[in-house]
């Protein structure tokens, strides 16, 4: 089931109501990506929805399963595969760097879908993962109200600890972290170390 099926233009207009939030996780996902010069191979954005955080980070290539979403992104200038994550077409050692914003809430199997991003990464490869912390005051609104909410009513969100232990379990050494969106006012907020309050968490690994 495609859950976000007609729903990119509602996705990106959040977004757009709401930019000094996006920014500050863009810079907190920014925070995480290992310099370009570090880079072996290109980069990729699983999940790579409209193409909002890839076009703005200056990823070219993303998976997205979503045709709608998908379609979006193409005209933000991505190339797209369409894929589910758990059975990635690519080939293996293929990319340097992967990015995944907020999509593991909505993974059929993350575990599958976090050894295959290990496959597609070249040897040092680094994968970025950015979540809505469950484990937070605001990620507690979310999980109480879920049930509302078109999208998330179909989401596993998961804490800090789990999101570690998956990265880990994938073959992952787990380098760094850090943590924004501490409150649903749109304005710029900071970017902290860690995990436990900001709602928006950025995790960094590196195939071991």
């Amino acid at each position: 089931m495609d859950v976000f099926q007609e729903k990119a233009q509602s996705y990106d207009q959040w977004f757009v109501e709401n930019e000094a939030l996006f920014q500050s996780e863009k810079e907190a996902v920014k925070k995480m990506m290992p310099a370009r010069e570090d880079l072996a191979a290109p980069a990729i954005e699983i999940g790579v929805g409209t193409g909002l955080f890839a076009s703005a980070l200056g990823i070219e290539e993303g998976l997205e399963p979503s045709e709608d979403m998908g379609r979006v992104a193409k005209q933000r200038g991505i190339r797209v595969i369409q894929s589910p994550a758990e059975t990635m077409p690519m080939a293996s050692e293929s990319y340097g760097m992967a990015l995944m914003v907020t999509v593991d809430c909505f993974l059929a199997d993350v575990e599958r879908a976090f050894s295959e991003v290990n496959r597609i990464l070249v040897p040092g490869g680094w994968f970025v993962i950015a979540f809505l912390d469950r484990e937070t005051p605001l990620g507690q609104i979310y999980q109480a109200n879920k049930d509302s909410d078109d999208l998330y009513r179909y989401a596993t969100f998961h804490s800090a600890e789990e999101i570690r232990a998956y990265l880990e379990g994938a073959g992952f050494a787990v380098e760094d972290g850090c943590q924004t969106v501490f409150s649903f006012e749109n304005c710029v907020q900071e970017v902290l170390d860690g995990h436990g309050k900001g709602v928006f968490g950025v995790m960094r690994g590196r195939k071991k």
